[in-house]
């Protein structure tokens, strides 16, 4: 009798993981397909938990072919220091495009970081008259965001857009509207990618 209990038991326990395993994974195998699905008008793409590098890698790649449909090949691509210079690289790399760097100068209000000033790491003169696409992985208050655009649109490009990665909190309203926002979750997630 004890062995038989044991054996449902054992059974319905095993049933039971292999059902959320399968969940799991169904909810992981919706995500991959919406982001190869991704067009502007899906974006952003919305998560409820970190990404594997795969899932944001594919986003990238996704989102450099929805810019060359759109028929914007920027001539550089700014990454905003620190994050933001990974993704220009990457994304460098993918449209074989230069990339550049922007640092940005923080001070302290309430104990919280606030960008003041954008300090650029390459001569100015570079994108006058060029295609630039300022990128950033991340976008809270949309401060930082909003004094890089400042003071890239004195330096009189043809044309500059925007992305960030993530948009931490879809309720907050930001400084700066970025042109792309590739994911966004409810909830600020500590990290992106896992």
């Amino acid at each position: 009798m004890t062995t038989t209990f044991l054996s449902i038991f054992f059974g319905a326990a095993g049933t039971l993981i292999a059902l959320i395993t399968g969940i799991f994974e169904l909810k992981e195998y919706l995500l991959q397909r919406k982001i190869n699905k991704a067009t502007l008008d899906s974006l952003p793409i919305l998560i409820s938990k970190s990404i594997t590098f795969q899932k944001y890698f594919k986003g990238l790649q996704i989102i450099s072919t929805l810019l060359q449909e759109q028929r914007f090949i920027p001539d550089y691509i700014i990454g905003i220091h620190y994050g933001g210079t990974i993704v220009a690289a990457e994304l460098g790399k993918i449209q074989n495009r230069p990339f550049l760097t922007v640092n940005v100068h923080y001070h302290t209000v309430n104990k919280m970081p606030v960008c003041d000033n954008a300090i650029f790491n390459f001569d100015p003169k570079l994108i006058v008259g060029k295609k630039v696409l300022i990128v950033d992985n991340g976008l809270s208050s949309g401060k930082t965001l909003s004094v890089v655009l400042d003071r890239t649109r004195r330096l009189k490009p043809q044309m500059i857009k925007s992305l960030v990665v993530y948009e931490k909190n879809e309720t907050k309203t930001t400084m700066a509207t970025p042109d792309y926002v590739l994911f966004k979750s409810k909830k600020p997630l500590k990290y992106l990618i896992r």
